[in-house]
């Protein structure tokens, strides 16, 4: 993908016409690599997989073998998807199914929707953001079935669902503080490839372009720097 220094999609002029805009921060600085013509073949072939359904939690495993030494210096490592739903299922999850399962109306089941859509998770100490990718797959998923719930009590109660456009959990409720710039960098892009995902699962919420602001998963000490006010929160 390619990004020029102007905004918004009528600037995708020339050889950028027809691409749409995906935003300035993620290629301000873009790497440069050397690669022989064996290294071009790789990639050509790799090329060649549906990376869409690829799951985001990889990345974690990569930055283990990226960070090399430093590794054991600042205590990396990669959690597995199901440590991570030991955390999620119980603290998330469980309850959300049960408030959902008690709404006995409509408008009490839309009161519930807007909370929902407004939980936000911090995770202290992200790493490459898999219990944050996580966790926002599960309040999507949450999301639906409420939203499939609201349907459901409308319709058996022959009353007229609340009007929309309904609320949806926003990308940028998932938080999160690193003190590794890299790692940092592969969360963002984690929670980027599970917001498609997502879309892919549920339907668009908010739109996968221009990619969603996440300033708030930012490098930071978490032992010295001030946490935001969140509804969950993990150190994974």
């Amino acid at each position: 993908m390619r990004c020029s220094t102007k905004k918004g999609n009528r600037n995708r002029q020339g050889p950028l016409t027809g691409t749409r805009y995906v935003n300035g921060k993620l290629f301000a600085k873009p790497g440069k690599l050397h690669l022989d013509p064996a290294e071009l073949d790789l990639l050509a072939r790799a090329a060649e997989f549906d990376w869409r359904k690829v799951n985001p939690t990889i990345f974690g495993s990569l930055l283990e073998g990226v960070l090399g030494e430093r590794r054991r210096e600042l205590g990396a490592h990669y959690t597995h998807e199901i440590d991570i739903l030991k955390i999620v299922e119980p603290t998330i999850t469980r309850p959300w199914v049960q408030r959902i399962a008690a709404a006995r109306s409509p408008v009490e089941a839309f009161v519930l929707l807007e909370e929902l859509c407004g939980f936000r998770v911090l995770d202290p100490a992200c790493g490459c953001g898999n219990f944050l990718y996580v966790a926002y797959r599960e309040l999507r998923g949450l999301e639906h079935d409420l939203k499939t719930r609201i349907a459901g009590l409308a319709a058996e109660q022959d009353v007229t669902a609340p009007a929309g456009p309904w609320p949806f959990v926003p990308l940028s409720n998932m938080q999160g503080i690193d003190i590794e710039r890299v790692a940092v960098l592969i969360a963002r892009v984690t929670l980027w490839m599970g917001h498609r995902q997502m879309i892919d699962l549920y339907g668009e919420a908010e739109p996968p372009l221009p990619l969603v602001d996440l300033s708030g998963v930012r490098v930071a000490d978490a032992l010295r720097t001030p946490w935001p006010v969140t509804d969950a929160m993990c150190c994974s």
